[in-house]
């Protein structure tokens, strides 16, 4: 389970700028990534041996038969003639960004990729009509963040700051309505940050907010949250646990002919 804890940043005006034109350059490689998964949607719908596979699979439904069969050859379908898949659209965004991978995390990438790729799943499997593209103002990207603690947005445990691109940005430590909150979580992420070299933190998000008309910052640290008394041995013996299960799965995904991708 993962909980975000959540700091405010102390900006100037040179800080906001950085951060606007980071969240820009996420904006346009979330909308890149979210156009070729479109384009391979609208290419797959047009696919008549998907559709009649589709029509099958809903009669095979409604007579409460087995769709597996059926649904191995869809899979198929989408992953191997459309390359609809993860990997696919991170590699494209890769070979495609250009000029917006300048100054921008490979990671950021990754996960706007996937983020994209997620949107549409939703559609593909109708649990979404449609997807909508980033604006210039209505719907801007409001959050970008890498996939770990190593790279991208990092975090100095003594200056109490976080960085990007050499650039430092000072965490707001002093609330008004605190009640000890920020500051117990603070100190728990300097120990683990200081004793653990990060080992509970999964990542850090920056997040943008429009407050009475002016641009707020945030820096969310994602937190991998243990059951109170769990020592740090019990969570490894249980990593090494989940890891062994997924090999398991994955293998036996294999066997069956299954996509593990």
């Amino acid at each position: 389970m993962k909980k975000s804890i959540e700091f405010k940043l102390r900006t100037s005006s040179a800080h906001r700028r950085l951060l606007l034109k980071l969240l820009g350059k996420g904006k346009d490689v979330y909308n890149l990534a979210l156009s070729e998964c479109k384009k391979r949607l609208n290419r797959l719908r047009d696919d008549k041996e998907y559709q009649t596979l589709l029509s099958l699979r809903r009669d095979l439904k409604k007579a409460k038969l087995s769709t597996k069969q059926v649904d191995q050859l869809l899979r198929d379908i989408v992953t191997k003639r459309y390359f609809l898949t993860k990997t696919a659209i991170e590699k494209h965004v890769k070979d495609n960004a250009g000029y917006l991978r300048d100054g921008f995390n490979s990671q950021f990438e990754q996960t706007l990729a996937d983020r994209a790729f997620d949107t549409i799943q939703k559609v593909l499997y109708g649990k979404s009509k449609k997807v909508r593209f980033k604006g210039k103002w209505d719907n801007i990207l409001a959050s970008v963040h890498s996939k770990s603690t190593d790279t991208g947005i990092m975090f100095d445990p003594e200056k109490l700051s976080i960085s990007y691109m050499g650039v430092v940005i000072p965490l707001v430590t002093d609330y008004r309505k605190d009640d000890g909150y920020h500051k117990w979580y603070l100190e728990q992420i300097i120990d683990n940050y200081t004793k653990h070299s990060a080992a509970d933190i999964s990542y850090i998000r920056i997040v943008r907010r429009v407050i009475k008309g002016r641009d707020i910052f945030y820096a969310q640290f994602i937190v991998d949250v243990r059951p109170i008394g769990m020592t740090d041995d019990a969570v490894a013996k249980e990593n090494v646990a989940i890891a062994h299960h997924n090999v398991s799965l994955i293998q036996k995904a294999k066997e069956a002919g299954e996509s593990t991708t």
